[in-house]
Order: C-alpha cells, then structure tokens, then sequence
C-alpha cells in the first residue's frame, strides 16, 4: 500500500478494576470456531481484512468472548489477566459489553491497548472501572483510518 503514514496516540487504561463499578453485562457467550467466518467478516468491515489463520491461534492462549446477536456482532480475545488483546464490534454498545465482559475477567491489574480517538468508548469505560491512563504507544496505519470500535494489543492490529 502506498500513502502517508498515519499515526494515532495510544492510551491505555490499566489498573485494578473497581469490583463495585463493573456494569452488568448479558448477551455474550464463549466463541468457538463455528463463529470465525463472522469474525473474519467483521474484520474486514473494520479494518479491511480479515484475521483468517489468527483465529485459530489465538483460542489456545486466549479466552474468546462473542456477540452473536444480530443488533451487534462482536468479538473479544482475553488472557487470562483480563489484558485485551483485541476486541472487534459492529456496534459501540457491542464494544462495551464486550470490554466489560474483559475487564470482570480480570484477576490482577487489567489492561486496555491503545485508544485511538474513533475509540473513546473504551476509554470512558476504563475510567468508569476505576483504571488509571497511561501513554502505552501509538497505532499507525497506511492507507485507511482507525478503525472502530475495534481494540488491538501489539501485533494483532
């Protein structure tokens, strides 16, 4: 791809979640394979790709959390820290479900991957769970925009 470089700062919300402020999240199952054609869809939606031979790597390290509904898609990979190491919707109310989902899974300080500004939704729901911001990076693309709401942690973008 050819074009200019476009960089994005990346905050981060980490922390310990606070327990009391987790909001209440239904609609979301455990992913299993039959749910990565959707996924690859999703993706390139999003981000205009899919992630095709990632998401068979990645349930064997990370919890997959999905949205089936037909209001809103969407997809999260968690470890088990309750870091995020991509999250992927159709629609922002997805997203925050999704997040919310991960950040309950948490077991020591939890970890939001850079936020770009198409993204501010994950960054209001990281400070409603108590997580402090901190500058993590940046994310840089080549030929599109950010793309949202979708969330990726190091070489997942």
């Amino acid at each position: 791809m050819h074009g200019p470089i476009r960089q994005y700062p990346g905050p981060s919300p980490t922390g310990t979640v606070d327990r009391s402020a987790l909001a209440a999240v239904t609609g979301l199952d455990e992913g299993v394979t039959d749910d990565f054609d959707w996924m690859d869809r999703l993706d390139t939606d999003l981000r205009g790709a899919g992630h095709g031979p990632d998401h068979a790597f990645m349930p064997a390290t990370l919890r997959l959390i999905v949205s089936r509904s037909d209001a809103g898609r969407g997809y999260a990979y968690v470890d088990d820290r309750g870091h995020v190491a991509l999250l992927a919707a159709a629609h922002e109310e997805t997203a925050r479900a999704l997040l919310w989902e991960a950040l309950a899974s948490s077991q020591e300080e939890a970890f939001v991957p850079s936020i770009t500004t198409v993204n501010e939704w994950a960054m209001d729901v990281g400070l409603a769970a108590g997580l402090d911001i901190v500058q993590e990076g940046y994310v840089a693309v080549r030929g599109m925009e950010a793309p949202g709401p979708y969330l990726a942690g190091g070489h997942f973008l």
